[in-house]
């Protein structure tokens, strides 16, 4: 069963809240923990609580991207609204010569996508959630998919969505 998560982002102080604390969906409140970076809301360092109204939902997809980090192992979860890329990893990218592996700048990781073949917006719409499985089950070891933003936070990436 896929875990049910959420984000919120706040239309009224244009920030993400990333740690959702309740939603009252009866009476119609959020609430979640403003963080230090979050300057324009009052008492930024405390939990805030607002009119649902005032935010957008923002719902975890139960999937993840390819690149791994020390703060996401398994991947960075993708949620509805995030944009991301799909491309070859630098291990398997023709563009490093014949065999890539062995052609790698010190600067460029083996995982790293180097060769950009689509970006787009994640929703929650089936058939977009079938196009990031597709990518992320298809050819596992040659492409993979990034999350780069999200359209919050990053409007300008979707200048480039195909």
């Amino acid at each position: 069963m896929r875990e049910i998560k959420f984000k919120a982002w706040s239309k009224k102080y244009k920030v993400l809240a990333d740690i959702i604390i309740s939603i009252d969906f009866y009476n119609g409140f959020l609430t979640f923990q403003a963080l230090p970076d979050h300057q324009a809301i009052p008492n930024h360092n405390n939990f805030y609580t607002d009119k649902l109204e005032n935010f957008e939902l923002i719902q975890y997809t139960g999937l993840k991207d390819s690149k791994e980090t020390k703060e996401f192992p398994d991947g960075e979860p993708i949620y509805e609204g995030d944009i991301l890329i799909v491309g070859y990893f630098a291990l398997n990218d023709s563009k490093f010569g014949e065999k890539p592996w062995l052609n790698l700048p010190k600067e460029i990781h083996e995982q790293d996508i180097t060769t950009e073949l689509h970006r787009f917006e994640v929703t929650m719409n089936p058939k977009d959630l079938c196009a990031v499985i597709y990518h992320i089950e298809n050819n596992p070891d040659v492409i993979g998919i990034k999350k780069i933003g999200n359209k919050y936070q990053n409007p300008e990436l979707l200048k480039k969505v195909s």
